[in-house]
């Protein structure tokens, strides 16, 4: 890790987030739901242009409507800031 990301990380503390899964059978899973049932052949983000920017959409889709859904649990107005 070099200077300058020490120095980040020592100063922003901020929170641990959750790795993100990008492999096929992950996005298939996401797409068989969104379809509501298995496509054949399963999705693959990796197969082409168009499918990996349809996948790229998916990510930030996924989790904003997460917040939203997350949004009314939180309890103060901090952690509820974008």
């Amino acid at each position: 890790m070099n200077l300058y990301c020490r120095a980040i990380k020592s100063t922003v503390k901020g929170f641990p987030r959750p790795l993100l899964d990008l492999s096929k059978s992950s996005f298939a899973k996401i797409m068989d739901s969104a379809f509501g049932h298995p496509l054949h052949p399963p999705f693959d983000p990796y197969a082409n242009d168009i499918n990996f920017l349809i996948a790229s959409y998916v990510i930030p889709y996924v989790g904003l409507t997460g917040y939203v859904g997350a949004n009314p649990l939180l309890r103060n107005a901090t952690s509820k800031k974008v």
